[in-house]
């Protein structure tokens, strides 16, 4: 079996935004932990979050973003231009569904918070 990479990322919020992005190795997510918590825990205010973003951007590989007719660019830049609070949430859904955490808090409704053994958001091989 080849150790899946690709994430095909999903938001509720947002039901047409699917993201496409490669997930990264299990030391690099330990050291980028601590700075995606500071970063979620102030919203972005004050926080220097450009090392999380690049590694994000650089493992971009397409989502569904449109600006008019035309595709909006799946790179560095691309993200750059989104609105700021838009991109954090593209942002933590990557990292979110990296680490398993990609429900968020349960809903009132729910009575369980266990995971599935095999997450869906992981859909290609390295």
């Amino acid at each position: 079996m080849q150790i899946p990479s690709l994430l095909n990322i999903t938001f509720e919020a947002y039901p047409d935004l699917e993201v496409k992005a490669r997930s990264i190795c299990m030391e690099r997510m330990l050291q980028l932990e601590e700075q995606a918590a500071i970063l979620r825990a102030d919203n972005g205010k004050g926080s220097d979050a450009r090392e999380l973003i690049e590694e994000f951007t650089s493992r971009l590989v397409s989502w569904t973003l449109e600006d008019g007719d035309e595709p909006h660019p799946a790179t560095h830049a691309g993200y750059m231009a989104l609105p700021a609070q838009f991109a954090s949430v593209i942002l933590f859904g990557w990292f979110d569904a990296m680490t398993g955490d990609d429900a968020g808090p349960l809903d009132r409704k729910s009575n369980a918070g266990t995971r599935s053994e095999v997450p869906s958001f992981l859909t290609e091989a390295l």
